[in-house]
This record gives C-alpha cells, structure tokens and sequence, in this order.
C-alpha cells in the first residue's frame, strides 16, 4: 500500500491533495532510508500536519527501515 487516506490526518489529506500527482510520484520515489544508504520509495504513508509543513510518515519499500519527508509550506 502506497497510500491510505484513512491514514492521513483531515488537515494533512488536505494539503497532500493539492500536490500535483506527478510531484507525489516523485516525493514518495525519493525518500532517503538510513539502512540502505541511497533513495528510496515510501511505502505505507501516513501524513499529519504539523504548524505549516506536511509531514510523510512510512517505510522504505526495499527494508522495511521507517523513513519519513517534511514538506514545508512556501505560501
């Protein structure tokens, strides 16, 4: 599972839903993992919104390792 809404805080849902596809594509395929040393996909995502960033919650699709994103709010 790449991404389940139920998993995702209403404020987070909101913000991840205004990013373009082929952006969320990107930021899930490029989340570095700790143990495998290199980028890796997101799998499992969860999100919650904290202050004005959007924080992405998982595990590395290739370890299993938990790996997470921060995207800030630049408006």
């Amino acid at each position: 599972m790449i991404h389940d809404s139920s998993s995702f805080s209403p404020e987070a849902q909101q913000r991840w839903d205004n990013v373009s596809d082929s952006v969320k594509q990107k930021i899930r395929a490029n989340v570095w993992c700790v143990a495998c040393r290199q980028p890796m996909t997101m799998i499992n995502m969860t999100g919650t919104a904290e202050e004005t960033t959007l924080v992405l919650r998982g595990h590395c699709g290739s370890c299993g390792h938990t790996v997470a994103r921060v995207l800030e709010d630049h408006q």
